[in-house]
């Protein structure tokens, strides 16, 4: 619904590793809050862990901590799942972040990156939404609401266009959206977005979307009504 005063359920703790600076943390924090605002629900208890813990580590995950200014900013992917069986299956509870710290001078610019890898952790990643089988034989999205959303703009859409691999939406196709695979200044988290996460079983609250304009010039905005989201 659109009222600003619902109360998020949900949880995201964070572990942040060694040698960070004030700007990552900074950023981690504002992602973790407007990612509290798009879910709200509470998830299974696993084990210590309420709904989801992300380490946050100095350093990009993987062979190199760093390729210089631009490049690859930051890369996240969940570690843990929930079992089949769950009553949220499939649903991350653990993560990882790796921050190449040479790119971390931009507090705005890193703040829409950690929430472009808060999404990634959290679910928005070809394995899992492969789990769910929600991505065609092309790696399209086929999740049903964010279909929904989607053909609000594109009407008789079979699929939303999704990079190869299916863990990014496509850069052409949708520019500014958080979820594309390059940073674009003042990206937005739109209901595309929020819908992916509703097909994956999260309560969502799509009022806290931020309007978007597509990169031919189509806009798509939030439940009626609604309360802003965030400005990030």
């Amino acid at each position: 619904g659109g009222d600003s005063s619902v109360t998020s359920e949900f949880t995201i703790d964070v572990i942040f590793g060694t040698g960070l600076n004030a700007n990552v943390e900074t950023a981690t924090a504002a992602a973790v809050a407007r990612w509290e605002e798009i879910i709200i629900g509470d998830l299974s208890d696993q084990g210590a862990i309420d709904d989801f813990q992300i380490t946050i580590q100095a350093g990009l995950l993987g062979d190199s901590d760093s390729d210089g200014t631009g490049g690859v900013l930051a890369n996240a992917g969940p570690l843990l799942q929930r079992s089949a069986s769950d009553p949220n299956p499939f649903l991350p509870y653990t993560a990882q972040c790796g921050v190449d710290m040479a790119d971390t001078g931009n507090i705005q610019q890193l703040t829409e990156v950690m929430i472009h890898e808060l999404g990634h952790a959290l679910g928005f990643i070809g394995g899992v939404l492969g789990d769910f089988n929600y991505l065609d034989e092309n790696t399209n999205f086929i999740g049903p609401q964010a279909l929904a959303q989607y053909q609000k703009i594109s009407p008789g859409a079979q699929a939303v266009p999704m990079q190869v691999g299916g863990g990014h939406w496509d850069e052409t196709e949708f520019g500014v959206e958080i979820m594309t695979p390059s940073w674009s200044p003042n990206s937005v988290l739109s209901v595309l977005t929020v819908g992916v996460f509703d097909d994956l079983g999260y309560e969502v609250d799509y009022a806290r979307a931020d309007p978007y304009t597509t990169p031919g010039g189509t806009e798509l905005f939030p439940p009626a009504g609604a309360s802003a989201g965030s400005a990030i």
